[in-house]
């Protein structure tokens, strides 16, 4: 066993109604990001809770007298939940400092800290902000020094401001070692191949659009920032080398922001004959309809096997109240484009924007099932019920019209994005806009071992 002083980083389970349709099990790359500058200097421990089924008593068995601190990672909707059972839990058994961070607990954090069990919040990225938090507890310095945190000090919340940026291009390779990576090599609830593996990355964060209902705007500052070709193939081959990645899902939220950089991304795979199958989740409809045929055959030679995109809506009008830069006809042309591709789109939809009406509904239903009679390799991924996230000018909106907006952490769990909870729908609405939601259970294809 290691003399190190240990931190102890937490993925509370997701739960609710939603991981019925939530296959694949998240890699906590939160909490490996967490990580980076912590693994030379101390002994960091993973716990994903969903994988025990008593975690009490794991974590019982985890924490010990040399545990300067426990991460929580705080996700919207039931995860929070669980993140409020595992804090309470390890109060109930040590005085251990907890951190909750997040997107969720930097939106709310004085909510946040209204729960007694929390003594901080990690405001924004974690990289930097926390290995100087535990250097501070380990020496009992005072952590008002300590940018990105919020505490409480005589019933007083206390915010020690933001923090810059972290410079994506310096940070060191992730720890994955530090995760059984078998337990998240699942697409679709089907494993993959015993000789696969499939590892998420994170090239680029924020993004430079400003949707309504978007946290991005808010957490990110519409700022846009991203590694380097030259950066995201040395972590590629990395992969490869080390660990025998096969696949890699890039979980950037607007990876095609820059498409030269794509594009050198693409021809290096070639070049370097790097063989893996690649996915995308933040694709950018507006900016991939600049490419040519060429672009998109480039891609696909590459590699590039799934590409998730937000659709939204089948209503033009709604767009432009959400403010997507994208329209309905660039998505029909970019799904009928990408059909003869070895590419398979998958589409999300948000249903329950102001003033929608149930035309606005059948729109959205058209849209969808155009999608799949035009493309057989377009997938109706899910359609969220819209829902008022803390900081979004859609909250404003909604508090306009008398919505109550949640007060405890326990309130804004129950915000899952399966039930319209918006004040504008009579009762007759949220019923109907409950349907759209299941699409992705009547058109689920299996055909596709990208599910």
């Amino acid at each position: 066993m290691s003399n190190k002083p240990n931190v102890i980083l937490i993925y509370p389970k997701i739960g609710g109604p939603f991981i019925n349709l939530r296959k694949k099990r998240p890699m906590p790359l939160g909490l490996l990001n967490a990580s980076v500058y912590l693994v030379d200097d101390y002994e960091v421990k993973i716990f994903d809770q969903s994988l025990h089924s008593n975690w009490k008593q794991a974590l019982r068995n985890l924490i010990n007298s040399n545990t300067l601190i426990v991460g929580i990672h705080a996700m919207a909707g039931y995860q929070l939940l669980h993140a409020q059972d595992v804090s309470k839990f390890i109060k109930s058994i040590c005085s251990t400092p907890i951190i909750w961070g997040g997107v969720h607990p930097t939106l709310i954090p004085e909510t946040v800290l209204k729960e007694p069990f929390i003594d901080y919040v990690c405001v924004g990225e974690g990289e930097r902000t926390f290995p100087e938090l535990v250097k501070a507890i380990q020496l009992k310095q005072d952590i008002s020094s300590v940018k990105g945190i919020y505490y409480r000090n005589n019933s007083k919340n206390i915010f020690t401001g933001d923090r810059e940026f972290v410079d994506l291009n310096q940070l060191p390779e992730l720890p994955y070692h530090l995760l059984n990576l078998s337990d998240y090599n699942v697409s679709g609830g089907a494993r993959f191949d015993e000789k696969e593996l499939k590892l998420s990355m994170e090239t680029s964060r924020g993004c430079a659009n400003d949707c309504i209902f978007c946290y991005n705007p808010v957490f990110n500052k519409r700022h846009w920032r991203a590694q380097d070709a030259d950066r995201v193939i040395e972590r590629i081959e990395f992969l490869v080398k080390n660990y025998h990645v096969t696949h890699i899902d890039f979980i950037d939220d607007a990876f095609f922001t820059d498409l030269g950089r794509v594009e050198k991304i693409a021809k290096s795979l070639i070049a370097k004959k790097i063989n893996i199958k690649w996915f995308l989740q933040g694709v950018d409809i507006q900016k991939l309809m600049q490419a040519d045929d060429a672009y998109l055959d480039l891609l696909d030679k590459a590699g590039c096997r799934v590409m998730r995109m937000g659709a939204e809506s089948g209503s033009a009008r709604l767009l432009e109240q959400m403010q997507k830069k994208s329209t309905i006809d660039q998505v029909i042309k970019i799904n009928k484009r990408l059909r003869d591709t070895n590419i398979v789109c998958y589409y999300y939809f948000t249903i329950g924007m102001p003033q929608e009406t149930e035309a606005d509904l059948k729109k959205t239903v058209d849209l969808m099932l155009t999608l799949l009679a035009d493309n057989p390799q377009a997938r109706i991924l899910s359609a969220f019920c819209l829902t008022p996230q803390p900081g979004t000018r859609l909250l404003e909106e909604a508090q306009k019209q008398d919505f109550s907006l949640p007060k405890t952490v326990s309130d804004w769990a129950k915000i899952d994005g399966t039930t319209i909870i918006t004040p504008w729908f009579d009762k007759k609405m949220k019923k109907k806009i409950k349907f759209p939601f299941f699409y992705k259970l009547v058109y689920r294809s299996e055909k596709s071992g990208y599910n």
